[in-house]
């Protein structure tokens, strides 16, 4: 069997000395603006002791909803809740 050549593959830590070297390796000059997609949001974690858990489980399980979807509804009426408060005494 005949053997093939093998190219060399340059050390991909060697540092770009000109800017001929980053336009060689065909890098961005300008780094793209991050984007999240509208369906992200923040995740807020909360730590509740055995009864409350147990008494937000219980609720959700009433109204037919997952525990997440019980917190987050609450949270954001209380939320809302509490700035309409704060506007009524301004």
């Amino acid at each position: 069997m005949a053997r093939r050549a093998m190219n060399a593959i340059p050390d991909p830590f060697t540092p770009i000395t000109s800017e001929a070297d980053w336009d060689d390796k065909g890098w961005a000059r300008e780094a793209e603006p991050l984007t999240a997609a509208p369906r992200l949001g923040a995740v807020i974690s909360i730590r509740l002791d055995p009864d409350n858990a147990a008494l937000v489980r219980h609720a959700a399980r009433l109204l037919g909803i997952s525990n997440v979807e019980f917190v987050q509804r609450v949270a954001v009426q209380a939320a809302a809740e509490a700035l309409a408060a704060e506007k009524q005494t301004e």
